[in-house]
């Protein structure tokens, strides 16, 4: 009875029994909003050197505010990005996304993103202000 319970929960909740790593990029620059839950950003490796970085997309069961974007850097810091990542679960063969927060200065600091669907398309997300 016990099994069938965790099976109903994987299924009707997401639920699963991977293990949770929490994940921190910093020194961003820039933020790209490609679409839905979509990002990418813009990371300083050092002097004149930068290199983006996709989040992840895979969210974990049916987490309808995965991804949360925060205003609360101060202008004189790097904005920077947190995640809880499940790896390992039953329902996910790739890691899937528990929380992703984006810290920003303001929300000025989302940029639109290309995103390309093939043949059904591609174009650029245009933010609303």
């Amino acid at each position: 009875m016990k099994k069938l319970a965790v099976v109903i929960c994987a299924l009707m909740m997401g639920c699963s029994s991977g293990e949770v790593s929490d994940e921190r990029i910093n020194n961003v620059v820039r933020v790209f909003w490609h679409e839905h839950d979509r990002y990418s950003v813009l990371v300083e490796r050092s002097d004149s050197v930068y290199s983006t970085v996709s989040l992840p997309v895979n969210t974990c069961g049916s987490k309808k505010d995965a991804v949360l974007i925060i205003a609360d850097v101060p202008a004189h810091e790097k904005m920077w990005v947190s995640a809880k990542i499940r790896h390992g679960s039953d329902l996910h063969a790739n890691p899937c996304i528990e929380e992703l927060k984006i810290h920003v200065h303001s929300l000025k600091d989302v940029e639109g993103g290309a995103w390309n669907h093939g043949k059904f398309g591609s174009g650029r997300t245009s933010v609303i202000e």
